[in-house]
This record gives C-alpha cells, structure tokens and sequence, in this order.
C-alpha cells in the first residue's frame, strides 16, 4: 500500500510539471510524461534548430514543451527577444542549464557560459580583456602561422585533384589556433594533435542518456555525475581526456611560475589565455560564495579573482566552444561561396584589393567588409550555435502579454527568427551578403553570437581566424561543388548544427591553378565563352542533345575566327580560317603533332592501350606505319568481296521492309552494315551477325553517353587513371568502351591461342585474313615500348620499330571498330537523306551507277569510275561534317602564326562547320547541296589548303578514308541499282542533329521506292 502510495505521488509530480503548459493554456508539442520532448532535443540525426522551427510553424511564436523538469518557453518574436537578451537582462542573467553541468552558483568549477549573476560578471571582466582589438592583434602572427601551416596541408591535398572536405580542415585549423593561443601550446600540430579526436567527440550524441536521466530525475544527479565521471560510462571518455589536458596544462603552468618564482624570474606579459588567468588567480580559495538576490547588470562588483578550478573551466569551455563554432562558421562559407560563384568572386576582388601583401596585418583584416557581410549572411541562413541562446528566468515578469515564471528556460528559436520574411523580406531564403550593406539591415534579428550583455566573448577572435583563412585561400583557390556536395546541406548535431558532409572541391593543383586556367584567355586578351572557374564550357561540350560543334559555329560568330575557352584544366584554341588550319595540320606538323584528348583516354605516350587515333610522335608513327597496310589498294582489293557480301544481306533486309509497305530509318540500317563489315574485316568474325550482333549497342553506346564520366574526368582528370585501372570492376554502362575493350582481349587471345596450337600442329600461319592477324604478326612480348618524342619531327628519317604489344593489339582493334562503325554509317546517312531531298541529283547518280555497273556483282575497278558519286559523298561530307571532335591537334612545342602564339600544351579545335560553310570559300551557294562544284577537279585544291577536312589534314588524316569511301561506294550502289529515296512525313527536315563525339542524324527516316524504270 506504501509503495502504491509512493507511485501515485511521484505520478502526480511528474505528471504535474510535464502539463505545466497546458494548465497555463500555452501551445506546444507534448512528448512522453517525465521525459517530455528531451529525446527529440536530443536526437543528434536532427539539428535541434530545425526541431523548434517546425514546432514555431506549428504552435505559432510563443509556445512551450518539457524536457524531464525543465520547463522550456520558445519565442521567435524581435520585440520579445529585446526584451528577453537586453531590456530585462536582469530577471534573465541565467542562462539553460542542464543539471549534470552543475549548480551555476555553487559549483566549483563553473565556467563563464555556465556562471550567472555576480559570479558571471567577475569571470567576464577578467576575460574580456583577451578578446579586445589590442589582445588580438598580439596574437594575429601566431593564428597566420597556423594558417600558412593550414595551406601546406591543403596545397598537398588539392594538388592531388581531389576533392577536400573543408570541415575536416577547419576543424584542424580553428584547433591549432585555439590551442595556442588559449593553451599556450608552442608550435603547430595540424593533423597531428590528439586532443582533436577528443574534442569532436565532446560533440557526438553518445551522451544523451546522462543528459535526459539528470533532466528528468535531477535528485540523482550526484549518483549520475560518478557513474558520467568516476565510471566514464556514457561516453564520458572525451569529456574526461580533455578536462585531465586542461588541468594537466594549467597545473604544470602554475608549478613554472613556482619555478621561476624560487629563481627570481619575474612573469612577463601574460602569452596565452593560462597566463592571463592565473595572473587573477587565489591561493587557497574554492569558491568565493556570491549570491545573486540583489544581482542587477548595473550593480558594481569588484572581485578580479579566480579560483584554480574556475581557470581550469575557462580555459576547457574556450577550447571547445571555440573549436567548433568556427569551423562550422567556416565551413557553412566555404559551402555559399561554392555555391555562389558570383559573391565568391567579389570576395576574391576585395580581398586581393586590400590584402595584396604576402602576410596580412590586421588593419588590412577590419576592411574586408564585403567578407565581414558574407561570414554573416552564411551566419543568418545557418544559425549554428542556436542553442546558446537560451536565458533562465530568474523573477517571474511579464514579456509583452506573456507571464514568464521564475525558474521557467527560455528559447530562442534563432533559426525561425534569422528566415523570417517579415524582417529580412520576400529573399530571405537567398544568400546575399549585400543586405549588410544597408543602414536600415534590422542588425537587432541577427543572434548568430547571442545579443545582450551575455552577447559571445568571442565574437571578434573568430571574425579574426575566419578572415585570416579566408584570404589566404581565396588568394589562391576559388571553392566549387562536385558531385559529392551535399545540396541542400543535410544538418545534424545537438549543441550546435553542422553539416553532415561538406566536401569542396578545391580546383585543380596548387596556388592560383584553378582560376590560373580559367582565366587564361582573359589574360592573353583573346575572346570567348568563359564558363565557370574549374568547369570552363565542359558541360557545353559534353553535350549529347546540343551538339558542341553547332556551338562552335554560333561562337565563332560572336567572337571571330579566333578564340578560345577552357574545360576543366585544359585550354582550347578554336580555329577556323584556311589558311592556319593549313598551317597546323600540314606545314607545322612538327609542332602540334599531338591531338586534343579526353583525359578519361589515357596518356598518348604512356598508356599500354593507347591507339592510333590517342597516340603521338613516335608512338603514332610505329603504330601508323604498322597499320597502313591494311588500308592499301591491294589490301582494300582482297576485302572488297567481304564488304559485298554485307551490302547484299542489307538489300535482303531494305526488301522485306519495304514489301511491308514501311519506312525505314536507314540510319539504323547503316549501323548494322558497318558494324558488319568492320567486325569482320577488322576482328575476322566469320559470318554476318547482322541485326542480331551484341556488339551494336555496347558501340552505339560510346558515341550516346558516359557525359557524367566526361565530366568527372573532365574536372579531376587524376580520377581517370584510377577509373581505367578499375574497368573490369565498374558497371557495364559506366565506362562502355571499357567492355568492348574485353571483349576484343578475350577475341586477340583466343587468336593467340589457335596460333599458338596451329604452330604445334606444324601449321604454317598463312596470309593476314584481318586486323587481328596483321597485328599479330608484328606482336612482340614486351609491355611497353616507352619512345621519348623529344626530337620528334616528320621530316627526320627514323627506323620505326615494327612490333606492337599486346595491348596496342586491342587498342588498335577497338579504335578500328568504334570509328569505322560510326562515321561511315553517318556519312551514308547524310549522303540518303540528301539525295531523297534532292530527287534530281539522286536520278543523275543513278544513271551514272547503271551506266558504270551494270554487273550484279560490282568490281573493285566499277567503283573508281562512280565520279558523280563521290562528288556526292564529299558534298554531303562538306555540309555536314561528321568527324569534327578528330579535327583537333595539341601544340607540342610553342609557335606564333598570323600574330596568334601558341604556347606549349594548348589545344587546337577547327570548327569545321564554319569552315565548310565559309561563302568566302565555297561561294554564295555554300548551303545549297551541290555535288557539281567537285566536278573537274574545281575544288580538289581546297581539299590540300585546309579548306575542305572531313577526314582531316595532312600526316594524321583519317587513315581509313578510301574503306570509307569503298564501303559507302559499294552500298550504295546496290541500294541505287534497285531503289530511290523518298521523303515521308516522318523524315526530319530539317535534320535534328546530335552527338558529343560525332555529329550524327537523330533518324533518317525514308521511303525507298523500287525504280521504275527497271520495272
């Protein structure tokens, strides 16, 4: 009976005090009865900040919850938090405490976030003299030596190209200044300082059990306090190890005075935050005993003291609070600025206008005002230490209609308060640095620091660090996302909110690399598309729907035959009069005898699987030389039944369309066809697989994506390598070019292996029958051939070595494969839907195929005489040039022509479109579609000044042109022989074009009507 009575009356207690805000008729979220809502305050996956702003949405700007016995108000009002932080200081001098920290009055070791009323005021006037403008300038050299120390560990790790998760580093940095300053420690231990571990944990949510059981049953927190700290359960660990460095440090300070004391040393000026406090220190004092019950903020009070345990505590909450807040403050700018590229910019302009000297002085620091506004914009929208603004009620008074008990914790809900439309305006939600600009900014709604006599000590000193690492890194990088950027920012913590992850990318390389690039043709004075810092046009041309090479053409309009822009680190020239493409691609070869390459395609020099198409100098020309054969007359003679063959099985397919009465997309069946012809001539697949071969889409798909590769790579072209050494562990679709790579391994080893039984058997191997056996011929055993280019020239007479390694083999096999597949069949499907658009020229060409071949069978003979056709062919070539991303090259040693120099490094890109467009060339006919103007040898000259490039120019011409061109020959005149091309409905005029790499035809739908005249 005892003991039910007993519960009953703990029952009634409890239930008592959690409907304290229901009898009194306040709003508010109800929780458990003896917990209350001290979970949900508690739970660190949610920012505590973002709890109360949904609550205040909810229950309005005044309401009330319970955490255990801890009765809480929340108030989101201006006038109510004037009155609360500043007009009525006095009957709210305390500040919320949970009791597990201890008796602000009586403890001993309470510390000035902790303390109120008289004994708050001692331990702030002997504070506040560390954190005035003279104390600060004093330590200004020791926070620029953490920082030049911060920037070597941040120049190792950006110029790694990766990307660096700034919070991690602010944390490192806002430690060792804090340390030194505050701890006296003598020299930096940037990512070597143990006592970091520990102050993040102070921070981590293993603690909540204490917290909640001492708020709900506050009799017991003697019992709880020895199981937190005798014990070390709870996740007291960090608490403890920080409190036994602090105590360690301070007490081993004061036996060097006793030292210096003995040895008639007299203490010089104190040097950090110890010497300062234990200049005010007593002697055999434990607590000085103030009571507060005539406390007023105006009443004078005198005591300059401290107790050993009060320095102790001083110097534990400023190394903590001091640590965290900044970092955070930090790393919340580094994330807007990455964010906000135009405002990173203006801070970039200020600081390199007021700070232009290599070290910083501090007069230079206090006009940084644009920056000033930028830490407190990022402040605004991320209110971090929201929870330090609470006040404790100590006499019950009335704020506004509102009666506030004594005993009652008031919170303010900061981060409702800092969005609130009704102060900051409609774009309160938009981070703009410039409503600090304005007189009329309401500055009383800013509390990112408390407001009030209890405003943060600190305030200066962390304005001080933030700037100090500030303009020394936006000096010389600019901040921008990647793709691991949390946006929106998720937050989480309990005494402040942090972000869960902030991984900036610091571009590319060290000191000024990133904006260095960026910047390049702006400094050289030379026009263009600027994109962003990092990023350049990338995005722009990695663009499969908005193909780059029609932008090219728009921005040579706007800029003139000469200009330039950046991807990610590299630099592009673009070019498009004659006369310079001439000049580059033939009569200075020796000069940009490379090609512009994507970095995900590996080093042209030493990759073991670059291929012709990537490779360079030496290389390219052993690889060159080796291939040529195989694109001979002679060669292209004894293929020539073989491309036949896939002609006739495309003609058996066009059949059965079109006696379905369909139409077909005959870029479609293009594709088939030369995938058909060049796995079997270039990878001796024995039979036709055609409209059922599992390579078409692993092929299409080069061409169709890999844009977020692109650009990854693009922008940290390190990643690349690491990517190639991981292809045979990505996904299929991430990397496709990778899986045709295996597969013609696999293809080039089972080869190997049937050669290798064949030379057991006495079998002799016998001619070359494709690509492969060519190559294999020439294989030697050795990984890497490793030519230097040093005094590469074409001119110069070289022995190129005849051998090609195993993975050159697959190289050559894949870039054989991938272009002879794609770009034949564009060109086929230009070629179609012109002619089915230009029914007169299509006639012409049909008389031209029955008079020259008259056979079924077409002879290698018949296809040199189809003249009108080819003129046809580099026509339609001429109006849409297909192969542009090839039409590049790479200045290997630097060079002026007409005025323009271009340095080592630089890329070189034709805009072949504007060039094949150029009325100045091709006269004021230039878009009509007139194979005429190739007849007679009238343009041949164009196709040797750099007029005329399809295939390219000069050395490095595409070096499978007349297979092209006989494949094309043969198909279409087997196609011409029984069909014309007709436009239906669903022919696309004009062409909707595509493509990154190629400029391809989304279709090419067309009738084709059998002739007539055969009939």
């Amino acid at each position: 009976m005892l003991l039910l009575l007993v519960f009953i009356a703990i029952s009634t207690y409890y239930i008592y005090h959690w409907t304290f805000w229901k009898r009194r008729g306040v709003p508010g979220p109800w929780g458990l009865p003896i917990f209350g809502k001290s979970g949900t305050m508690l739970d660190d996956r949610v920012a505590p900040p973002l709890i109360l702003q949904q609550w205040t949405q909810k229950y309005g700007k005044i309401y009330g919850f319970t955490e255990g016995m801890q009765k809480v108000m929340v108030i989101s009002d201006p006038n109510l938090v004037q009155e609360v932080f500043v007009k009525q200081y006095d009957n709210f001098y305390g500040r919320k405490h949970n009791p597990v920290q201890g008796d602000p009055d009586k403890d001993k070791d309470i510390h000035i976030v902790g303390a109120q009323g008289f004994r708050w005021k001692r331990l702030r006037a002997i504070t506040a003299p560390a954190f005035s403008n003279n104390s600060i300038k004093k330590v200004l050299s020791t926070m620029e030596d953490s920082t030049h120390e911060f920037m070597k560990h941040l120049e190792e790790k950006a110029g790694n190209g990766q990307p660096v998760n700034m919070h991690l580093f602010f944390q490192e940095y806002t430690m060792d200044v804090i340390m030194r300053i505050a701890m006296g420690q003598p020299d930096s231990r940037m990512f070597n300082n143990p006592i970091l571990y520990d102050c993040k944990g102070f921070f981590e949510n293993s603690r909540w059990p204490i917290w909640m059981f001492s708020g709900a049953f506050p009799f017991a927190v003697t019992a709880l306090k020895y199981i937190f700290l005798k014990l070390g359960k709870f996740g007291a660990g960090p608490f403890i190890r920080i409190q036994k460095s602090v105590t360690d440090a301070v007490m081993a300070r004061i036996a060097q005075r006793e030292a210096d004391k003995k040895n008639g040393i007299e203490p010089g000026e104190p040097q950090d935050f110890i010497d300062l406090f234990l200049d005010a220190r007593v002697d055999n004092v434990e607590h000085f005993g103030e009571t507060n019950d005539e406390f007023h903020k105006s009443t004078v009070y005198d005591n300059r003291q401290l107790t050993t345990a009060e320095i102790i505590s001083q110097c534990f909450v400023f190394m903590v609070a001091g640590f965290d807040t900044t970092s955070i403050s930090l790393s919340y700018v580094a994330y807007f600025l990455a964010l906000h590229p135009e405002v990173q910019k203006k801070v970039q302009e200020e600081v390199d206008k007021e700070c232009p000297d290599p070290e910083i002085t501090f007069d230079q620091l206090s006009k940084l005002k644009y920056m000033e506004n930028t830490i407190k914009e990022a402040l605004r929208l991320f209110p971090m230490a929201a929870f330090a603004n609470s006040r404790h009620c100590m006499r019950t008074t009335k704020i506004g209609d509102q009666l506030v008990e004594a005993g009652v914790d008031v919170q303010l809900d900061t981060w409702t308060l800092h969005h609130d439309k009704q102060i900051w305006g409609e774009d309160v939600e938009e981070f703009k640095p410039e409503r600090w600009e304005s007189p009329l900014n309401p500055h009383q709604a800013f509390l990112s620091f408390g407001a009030g006599p209890r405003q943060c000590l600190g305030m200066r000193l962390a304005y001080l660090e933030q700037k100090s690492v500030l303009v020394h890194m936006l000096r010389k990088y600019s901040f921008v996302p990647n793709m691991q950027t949390q946006v929106p920012m998720k937050l989480v913590g309990r005494a402040t909110s942090r972000p869960e992850i902030l991984l900036t990318a610091i571009l590319l390389g060290i000191f000024t690399y990133s904006v260095w690039v960026w910047s390049y043709f702006i400094r050289k004075g030379i026009k263009g598309p600027r994109g962003f810092p990092g990023i350049g046009m990338l995005i722009q041309t990695i663009d499969h729907e908005n193909p780059p090479f029609l932008k090219y053409r728009e921005w040579t309009k706007q800029y003139g035959p000469v200009w330039g822009f950046t991807e990610g680190p590299q630099q592009t020239m673009v070019i498009s009069e004659p006369e310079m493409v001439n000049e580059i691609f033939n009569k200075q070869f020796d000069n940009f005898y490379g090609r512009k390459l994507r970095p995900i395609i590996g080093n042209p020099e030493k990759d073991k699987r670059v291929n012709l198409f990537a490779a360079q100098g030496k290389r390219w020309k052993r690889l060159r030389a080796m291939s040529s054969p195989s694109f001979s007359n002679n060669s292209l003679r004894k293929v020539k039944t073989t491309v036949q063959e896939c002609g006739t099985e495309i003609l058996w397919n066009i059949e059965k369309k079109v006696a379905s009465g369909e139409d077909i997309d005959m870029l479609l069946f293009y594709q088939e066809y030369t995938l058909g012809v060049i796995s079997r001539i270039a990878l001796g697949q024995s039979e036709s697989k055609m409209f059922q071969n599992p390579l078409l889409p692993k092929v299409k798909a080069i061409f169709n994506g890999s844009f977020h590769l692109f650009l990854l790579t693009g922008v940290f072209p390190p990643l690349a390598a690491l990517i190639r050494k991981m292809s045979k562990s990505l996904p299929a679709d991430f990397v496709p070019a990778f899986k045709i790579f295996d597969l013609i391994e696999t293809a080039v080893e089972a080869r190997i292996a049937q050669r290798e039984a064949d030379a057991k058997n006495g079998i002799e191997p016998g001619e070359p029958q494709d690509f492969i056996d060519l190559f294999l011929d020439a294989r030697s055993d050795v990984d890497f051939l490793g030519e230097k280019n040093d005094d590469f020239s074409k001119s110069v007479a070289m022995k190129v070595n005849r051998e090609l390694t195993f993975d050159e083999i697959v190289g050559q096999c894949f870039v054989f494969l991938a272009a002879g597949f794609d770009t034949t069949a564009l060109s086929l499907s230009y070629a179609t839907y012109l002619l089915a658009t230009h029914p007169e020229i299509q006639k012409k060409l049909q008389e031209e195929v029955d008079r020259e071949c008259p056979d079924p069978e077409i002879s290698f003979d018949q296809l040199s005489k189809l003249r009108y056709m080819e003129c046809v062919m580099k026509e339609a070539l001429r109006l849409y040039p297909l192969g542009v991303t090839a039409n590049t090259r790479k200045c290997m040693r630097e060079t002026t022509i007409d005025g323009v120099t271009f340095e080592e490094g630089m890329n070189i890109q034709v805009d072949t479109w504007t060039l094949h467009h150029n009325p100045r060339v091709w006269g004021e006919d230039v878009e009509d579609f007139k194979p005429e103007r190739w007849e007679n040898s009238a343009s041949e000259h164009l196709e040797h000044n750099g007029s005329y490039i399809p295939f390219g120019s000069g050395p490095r011409q595409c070096i499978g042109m007349r297979l092209a061109q006989m494949e094309q020959k043969i198909l279409l005149a087997q196609i011409l022989k029984e069909y014309s091309f007709r436009t239906t409905r669903n022919t696309q005029i004009p062409l909707k074009l595509v493509g990154k790499l190629t400029l391809s035809p989304e279709s090419v739908i067309v009738k084709l009507e059998p002739r007539k005249d055969l009939l």
